[in-house]
């Protein structure tokens, strides 16, 4: 009988470096493809849609792979191998979507990736009860998707709940892909690098955590109860979190083997803090009632910045093969 760390292990490789590349790849294609086609029909396709469409596209697929690394056992396991099955054709379905109005076969068309982020959901509950404390933030990704699952649903079907309204609604589904999904994964991946060499490193790690787990959801509540003091001091929180993460990915991503993952890595630090300066100043911005970047902007710059660059490179650089983790040390 196979031991179950030997399993893990292997389930690890299948889903290591070269799977990583290869969904990439073709999730970056797919993005391309559906960008040109809405552009040569004419279809209504804004940034912030565009900005979106990387998630299920590429984002999400690395993350998933990137959860999966991790291992585990029972339920937790087994629902996020079926996420990961069923990603291929909710990403296609989603992309699909965007290929008719606003409306019920829109709507209909995103029910599978709604299907998908709640296996995910469900997956995270399960494994944050099953893996030690150190990986709680993977387990938080993984449980806060759904929300950003269910955004793109409203947002394709056309709904307006409460008087909600787009872009606000299709922003919500952004900002839980990101920020709630992929930087957690991210920021799990930073303590796995860390482990317990360092007292001081681990526990900026521990602080940038709880700050980015709590800050994501904290913001979003900002915008939905028109809480201008809540949105400045959750989007505080959140931008010093990020902030700290950029800090200690620096420091241990210049350890990551191969080079190509430094590369990652670096770009992955400073597209972050960057992005970071351009949320701080939209924040202080709105908060003083003072025009200073508005949203078309802050979706070209910080959020290509934090998509391409944060999400999209940190989440490639940090899947490597098990075999060369020990390069992090």
């Amino acid at each position: 009988m196979m031991h179950p760390e030997t399993t893990s292990t292997t389930e690890g490789e299948r889903l290591g470096w070269g799977s990583a590349l290869v969904a990439a790849l073709a999730g970056i294609l797919t993005w391309l493809f559906v960008l040109f086609r809405t552009w040569q029909a004419e279809i209504p396709f804004g940034l912030i849609d565009a900005l979106f469409l990387l998630a299920p596209t590429a984002i999400v697929p690395l993350g998933l792979r990137l959860a999966a690394r991790s291992g585990g056992e029972g339920w937790g396991r087994k629902l996020l191998h079926a996420a990961i099955r069923l990603q291929p054709v909710a990403t296609l379905l989603v992309a699909a979507s965007y290929g008719f109005p606003t409306g019920v076969t829109a709507g209909a068309c995103s029910i599978g990736w709604v299907l998908l982020t709640a296996l995910a959901g469900l997956a995270g509950c399960f494994r944050l009860r099953a893996l030690d404390r150190d990986r709680a933030g993977q387990s938080a990704g993984l449980m806060l998707l759904p929300v950003g699952g269910a955004g793109l649903f409203v947002s394709r079907y056309g709904l307006s709940p409460s008087g909600y309204e787009e872009p606000l609604i299709l922003l919500a589904a952004v900002h839980f892909h990101y920020a709630g999904f992929a930087a957690p994964l991210i920021a799990d991946a930073v303590g796995e690098a860390i482990g317990r060499s360092s007292i001081w490193a681990r526990r900026l790690w521990v602080a940038a955590t709880i700050g980015i787990v709590a800050g994501t959801p904290l913001v979003a509540a900002g915008f939905v109860l028109h809480l201008p003091v809540l949105k400045l001091v959750a989007s505080t929180v959140l931008m010093a979190s990020l902030g700290t993460l950029s800090m200690l990915t620096l420091i241990r991503g210049a350890r990551a083997r191969p080079l190509i993952s430094q590369a990652l890595l670096a770009v992955s630090s400073g597209t972050v803090l960057v992005g970071m300066i351009l949320a701080g100043i939209y924040a202080v911005g709105e908060y003083m009632d003072v025009a200073t970047i508005d949203i078309p902007t802050m979706a070209v710059t910080h959020g290509l910045l934090n998509g391409l660059g944060f999400s999209l490179c940190g989440l490639l650089g940090w899947l490597l093969p098990a075999r060369n983790r020990g390069g992090l040390k």
